[in-house]
């Protein structure tokens, strides 16, 4: 397991929790969890899940505690929401819990926030820069994101990554929020347009997972007037209603629009059945999307994610309109 990456350590702790086979969820998480000191944060909450919900509930507890002795905290939502945090709820030290946790959330908010990387040479009158607008996954953040999409820079994108204001834990960010997600992202492109000289006619939105899901419906719904999308792992519970997706395609059509959507084979994460409906959809409805099934991949991105971003970038916007 030299190669594990935190999301297929995350998919396959999710699995196990569809089997019920909480034992092997904690002792997976307790003996591959060191491997990720940047994700403690998720670490320990899978581990208290686990423990709650084999009725565990001073071990649930004592981990929950870990995190609050070392600054670490989930958001509310989680602790009112996760199924598994059910049989605490006013449970006295649970809720003292809870409200260190509230504390520590404020403290952490920070607002929206875009980061960019100018190809070389810059963007300007004479050579405006084609925009790949990039949002990370539930749980990431706008420097990791940076990271994985940065390859576009050097075939002369301007990159542009939102950081959604939606904290959820330590430099962890959501989408849960759909409509505050796109109003953001309206407002980065707002922004971008007064800082740089875009090539509007070649602008793209992407994202993984959740901000793949944000990526498709901008693209859609012209949030930004977007070329067409790339949606790696896109997860949500709307694309598993492809038919609410219908009334945009007619629109998306008549703009050109065009789409590229990457599936990891073994990516358990995600509605694959409802995404291969959606890409049917799109193509039949006249908006190209091309889908590619990637072997053996969880939910997480490609080893040579380069090339990849390659091709779907000349498939979104170099094919002849």
């Amino acid at each position: 397991m030299n190669t594990l990456t935190f999301n297929a350590l995350w998919d396959e702790a999710m699995q196990k929790f569809r089997d019920g086979a909480y034992t092997e969820v904690y002792d997976l998480l307790t003996r591959e969890g060191e491997r990720f000191p940047n994700e403690k944060a998720y670490i320990i909450y899978l581990r208290a899940c686990a423990a709650a919900r084999q009725e565990e509930n001073d071990l649930a507890l004592q981990l929950l505690e870990e995190a609050r002795q070392e600054s670490l905290w989930l958001s509310q939502w989680v602790m009112r929401e996760s199924p598994s945090f059910q049989p605490l709820q006013g449970v006295p030290a649970f809720e003292e819990l809870r409200e260190a946790f509230r504390v520590l959330e404020e403290e952490a908010q920070i607002g929206p926030v875009l980061l960019t990387v100018e190809p070389e040479g810059g963007c300007w009158a004479e050579q405006p820069c084609p925009l790949l607008a990039a949002m990370h996954g539930n749980g990431e953040n706008g420097r990791t994101a940076l990271e994985e999409w940065r390859s576009a820079v050097s075939e002369g994108w301007l990159l542009a990554v939102a950081q959604s204001s939606q904290v959820v834990a330590p430099n962890s960010y959501a989408w849960n929020d759909r409509e505050l997600g796109l109003s953001e992202l309206q407002e980065h492109y707002a922004s971008l347009r007064e800082q740089q000289v875009i090539d509007e006619g070649r602008v793209v939105v992407a994202g993984f997972s959740m901000g793949a899901e944000t990526a498709i419906r901008a693209a859609l719904e012209q949030t930004i007037p977007a070329r067409g999308f790339i949606a790696i792992g896109p997860s949500g519970p709307t694309l598993a209603e492809a038919e609410r997706w219908q009334p945009l395609i007619e629109p998306g059509r008549e703009r050109g629009l065009r789409g590229y959507v990457l599936l990891g084979e073994n990516d358990l994460s995600i509605p694959q059945e409802e995404l291969r409906e959606l890409v049917e959809r799109l193509n039949a409805g006249g908006v190209p999307c091309e889908l590619e099934v990637y072997p053996n991949l969880a939910h997480e991105f490609p080893p040579d994610f380069g090339a990849i971003l390659s091709r779907a970038l000349a498939f979104v916007v170099d094919a002849e309109r």
